[in-house]
This record gives structure tokens, sequence and C-alpha cells, in this order.
């Protein structure tokens, strides 16, 4: 009798082994998982990438490598002989795949035209193989915080630099109208002394701005430094101005502003906090500033050099929208016919990264291009306004597809870090497509362990 009262718990036992079975991680799971965390060498090197690349481009090339191809090169090798597993898992994420597709549609399209050009293509598989290699090393939370602070270092550090070399010219001037303020800029950062890395000042208004919305995320999430972090972002901010770039302003601006806006029922405090942030601005921001902000003033048949441009795009469009002009043809001889050029008939750049696409490589190259765009926003966590790195992903997102909007080249490693960090987000710490819970904390939560690999 005793032993038949036992019976019951014999079932229990039974199958206790196919229970702990389907709750243990598989050996593949457990192995891959241990990839997942980084190293401290690991995000030094990513934030010191994401810092330096600009830096590389002002430095003199070795031989026939720049500076920055070198620093890649080294990077990607260090990656591939410590984790070529990881290294195998991301060259394999949707984003780079998409990728793939519009440069082998460009090769295509390219080779329809009479003698043509790859050198716009080449440099864009270096920057997407710079992106693949920073999606390799941001493998958790902590690694996507030290990217961040990488923005946050060079955009401080440029901001110092434009602070000391230009405050004080631009504070002193007085200009009236966009013409003059036009003149006051060249005359103040195209001086033969001012430092390479500071002569394309769209570029710099540009990685400014970055910094600026990393600290402004960091700020509307972080209890204790709030006030810390949007001294931060208004210094940046200032060092986004002071080049006198519209394009910069106008995209620090609508991408600083969704990320105050991201945040699900506090309309109020970001109306407030935006409030705060203008008046502050105002107040230190060199009147120059607002007065290229305004119309061209010249003299009247005189139109602003991008409606020209857009004007010439639109004239040449029967030309173009179905298989493109090629590369070659566009820079020879194309370009300066339908006027898109200076006044002494130097062809320029479409001024927008999509005309510039549609326009080389026609409608499948650009709608292979509008895919990539489409597969990076998606992997954009949903509910990116309940979590800090996330809110912060989502105003660097946004940044980068604004400025392709006032840009022509495909190609500019700025788009490196934001495409690999998007591309990471989507494949180590956001599986899932979405941010689970509200969080400030940066590190990965006890209660919801890592789940990288699932």
């Amino acid at each position: 009798m005793f032993n038949n009262k036992m019976r019951p718990a014999i079932p229990s036992i039974r199958f206790e082994p196919s229970h702990r079975r389907s709750l243990a991680p598989s050996r593949s799971h457990s192995s891959a998982q241990s990839f997942a965390r980084t190293s401290g060498l690991e995000r030094l090197l990513l934030m010191a990438t994401i810092a330096v690349t600009p830096v590389l481009d002002a430095l003199p090339s070795l031989g026939e490598f720049s500076m920055a191809w070198m620093w890649f090169t080294g990077l990607g090798g260090y990656v591939l002989l410590r984790c070529p597993r990881v290294f195998e898992r991301v060259w394999r994420q949707p984003v780079f795949l998409v990728a793939y597709c519009f440069i082998a549609v460009g090769a295509a399209m390219e080779m329809l035209h009479p003698d043509p050009d790859f050198r716009d293509l080449i440099r864009f598989v270096q920057t997407i193989g710079g992106a693949i290699i920073i999606a390799a090393l941001c493998r958790d939370r902590r690694a996507m915080l030290a990217s961040l602070y990488g923005f946050l270092l060079l955009s401080g550090l440029l901001s110092a630099v434009l602070l000391i070399t230009s405050y004080g010219d631009l504070r002193a001037a007085e200009v009236e109208g966009f013409d003059e303020a036009s003149r006051l800029r060249g005359s103040v950062y195209r001086r033969e002394d001012m430092e390479d890395a500071l002569k394309d000042l769209n570029r710099v208004s540009f990685l400014c701005g970055l910094g600026a919305l990393v600290a402004l995320g960091l700020a509307t999430k972080s209890a204790k430094n709030t006030l810390l972090w949007f001294g931060v972002a208004i210094f940046c901010l200032l060092g986004a101005f002071l080049p006198l770039s519209r394009s910069g302003i106008v995209i620090v601006g609508l991408s600083g502003l969704a990320i105050l806006f991201a945040r699900r029922g506090k309309r109020a405090q970001a109306i407030f906090t935006a409030a705060v942030i203008a008046i502050c601005l105002y107040a230190i921001v060199p009147t120059a500033v607002f007065e290229r902000l305004k119309t061209s003033d010249s003299q009247a048949g005189k139109v602003d050099a991008r409606q020209r441009i857009l004007e010439g795009v639109l004239r040449g469009l029967p030309d173009f929208y179905a298989l493109g002009v090629g590369t070659s043809r566009y820079w020879n001889e194309w370009a300066v016919k339908q006027g898109i050029a200076t006044l002494t008939h130097k062809p320029l750049g479409a001024h927008n990264s999509l005309f510039q696409v549609w326009i080389y490589w026609g409608l499948p190259g650009l709608l292979t291009f509008l895919a990539l765009l489409w597969a990076s926003y998606r992997c954009l966590p949903r509910g990116s306004g309940r979590d800090v790195l996330a809110l912060c992903l989502l105003g660097l997102t946004l940044a980068m597809f604004l400025r392709m909007c006032f840009m022509h080249a495909l190609y500019v490693k700025d788009f490196t870090a934001v495409t690999g960090l998007l591309a990471a987000a989507r494949l180590w710490i956001w599986p899932s497509g979405a941010v689970m819970r509200p969080t400030r904390n940066v590190n990965a939560s006890k209660k919801y362990p890592r789940h990288a690999f699932s």
C-alpha cells in the first residue's frame, strides 16, 4: 500500500529530463551566446573608430591606400580572426543583403552605358564593408553605449575646435542678409591656416549635430544627469550652428524634435524642453548664423544654387528616368549640359542622394536604393521611446536619412557607423524587433537576460 501511494510521483520523474531539455540552451546557442559579450578592447576600438574616422580622412595617404582604409582593414582582420562565426552571421544580415543587391544592380546598369566608371560603387562597397565590421563589434548594450560615446567624443572635439577658431570672429561680425553672411563664412573658414577637417562645413555641422542628438537622447532618459547631458547637447548644438550650414541646422533640428516627441504621453515636457533649448541657442549663437538662414537677397534674376540644381535635374528627367545616364557621362558632359554646374562650368552633384542614384542607374537603381533605406529603417526597434539606446539610434537614423536629402555622395564614412549600428541593433540587441519594456539602464537586465542569438 505504501508503494502504491508513491507511484503518482513516478510520472513527474519520468518527464523531468524532457522538461529540462526544452529549457536548457543548445550547445550551439550557448557557444554563440558567448560571442555576444564584447570585451573592453572591442568597445574601445568601436568608440575610437567612430570618433577618429573623419580625422583619418584629413590625414595623408600612404601610397595608394588612405589611412581610413588601413584602419578598417586592420579592424576587420582583428574581428575575422577573433570571432569568425560572428562575422559570418553579420554579413548575412538583411540590410547587407539588400546592399549587395544594390551594388549588383548599380554595376549592371553602369555597364549599359559607354565608358563605365565604377569608382562611386567601389567606395560604396567600402562603406558597406566598414558597416559590417562595426556591426560585428557592437554585440551588446555596452558596445552600443560605447558607440554613442564615440559620437559624443567626435562632436565635442569638433565643437571645441570651432569655438576656439571661429566663434570670436563670427560673434564680432555685423552682417545683414544671406549674401553678407555667406561672404563672412568664406572669410572665416576658407583661410589657408584652417584645418583640412573643417573644409567641408556642411559635414562638420552634421557631425556636431550627431553628438547633440546622442546627448539629447541621454538627457531625456537620465534620472541623475539630466542637466549635464542637456549642457552637452547645447554645446554640441552650438558647434552645429557655427559652420553656418543651413542643411546641418535643419537636420539636427528635425532629428532633435523627433527624439523629444518620441516619448509618449510627454508632449508638454517635450515642448518645454525644445523652447528652453531654443532660447539658450538664441542667446549664444552669433547673429550671422540666423542671417544666413534667410533667403538670398542678391540681384533679381539670380537663383539659389540648390534651386538651380533642382531645375537642372527636372529638366533632364526624360534622359535618365528609365535607365540613367551612367556615372562617367554625368560628370563628363551631362551635368554641365543640364546646368548642374558652377559659373565656371564645373559639374556639381545633384545635392540629393536619391536623385543622384536615379540619374546614375535609372529606375532599377533607385528602387533598390529605396529598398536599402527601408531595410535600414526596419532595424529600428518598435517602441524606441521606451529605451535610451533605441531613442539615440532613432535620432541618428533620422539624421542620416535627412542628410541624404542634402548631399549626393553615397559613400561617406559618416553613414558607415549608423548603418552598422542599425544592423547590430536588429541582430544582437533587439532581435525581436521591439523594445520589451521601459528602461533607463544601458546594461542588460538580469530579469531579461541577453537573447541576442535567439
